[in-house]
C-alpha cells in the first residue's frame, strides 16, 4: 500500500470518525456521524487547503502545455469584436499585427473602464458623457409629478452622484461645472420640464448646509477638490 493511499485513509478517517449533536429547545439530541467535510478549526483544514492548491496548479500546468488557459473548463472567452489595438505614437505593422490578434485598429481618445484615455484631462468634450447621462435621467423624471423634497432628494442620491468616479480623477473645468448645475437647478425648481420656471433661492443659498438654512446640496467644484484631495 503506498503512501498516498495511506494518506487518504488517514484523511477520510478523521472526516469519517467525527460526530455531532444539535441541541433542540436547549437539550441536546444524540450524536450523529459526518460524511463528509472538516468541523470549523479542525487542525486538519490546512493540509486539505495544501492539497487541493497542488491539485489546482497541476490543472493549469497541464492546461498551458496543451495550449488551454483553462478558458474552456470556466467558459470565458476574450470578445474580439470589442476589442482593439490602441498605437502610441507610430508603430510599423500596426495592421498586420491587429489581423494576426483578430481585432480592429482603434485609435486615441478612447474610453477605459468608463473613463477618457488619451484625452486631454481639460477639454470639456470629456465630460460630455456625464452630461448625456444627466440628461437622459431627467427626461425620464420630467414625465412624473415629484415633489421639492423628491426633486432634492434625486438631486443627492443621482444627479450629485453620477459623475464622482470622474470626479474623483480628473479635475473639472468650471465651465462643466456650470452646465450641470444648471441641470440640477432647472430640475429643483422646474421639476425637469421645458418651461421656465424663476428659481426662488439662489444656487450659492441652496448648497448652503442645513445648519445654516440651504438644502445641503453640494457644489461639483468643491466635491471636485475634496476627492482630488486623496491623490496628495
Amino acid at each position: 500500500m503506498g503512501f498516498g493511499t495511506k494518506w487518504r485513509e488517514w484523511i477520510w478517517s478523521c472526516i469519517s470518525t467525527a460526530k455531532f449533536s444539535v441541541l433542540v429547545n436547549g437539550e441536546p439530541t444524540g450524536f450523529f456521524s459526518s460524511s463528509k467535510g472538516l468541523r470549523q478549526g479542525d487542525p486538519l483544514s490546512p493540509y486539505l487547503f495544501i492539497m487541493g492548491m497542488e491539485v489546482l496548479s497541476a490543472l493549469i500546468r497541464r492546461a498551458v502545455e496543451g495550449g488551454c488557459i483553462f478558458g474552456s473548463a470556466s467558459g470565458l472567452r476574450i470578445n474580439l469584436a470589442k476589442s482593439e489595438i490602441i498605437p502610441v505614437g507610430e508603430v510599423d505593422e500596426i495592421l498586420e499585427m491587429a489581423v494576426e490578434l483578430g481585432c480592429k485598429v482603434g485609435q486615441l481618445p478612447s474610453t477605459y473602464l468608463g473613463l477618457p484615455l488619451g484625452a486631454p484631462n481639460k477639454a470639456g468634450y470629456v465630460w460630455d458623457g456625464v452630461e448625456e447621462r444627466m440628461r437622459w435621467k431627467l427626461a425620464l423624471w420630467k414625465r412624473q409629478y415629484i415633489s421639492k423634497g423628491g426633486r432634492i432628494t434625486l438631486i443627492k442620491s443621482t444627479l450629485t452622484s453620477m459623475p464622482l468616479y470622474q470626479l474623483s480623477l480628473f479635475r473639472m473645468p468650471k465651465v462643466v461645472a456650470r452646465r450641470l448645475e444648471k441641470l440640477q437647478r432647472d430640475f429643483l425648481w422646474g421639476g425637469g420640464s421645458m418651461e421656465r420656471k424663476a428659481h426662488l433661492v439662489s444656487w450659492e443659498r441652496v448648497c448652503v448646509s442645513k445648519k445654516k438654512g440651504g438644502l445641503g446640496l453640494r457644489k461639483l467644484v468643491h466635491l471636485n477638490k475634496a476627492l482630488l484631495g486623496k491623490w496628495v
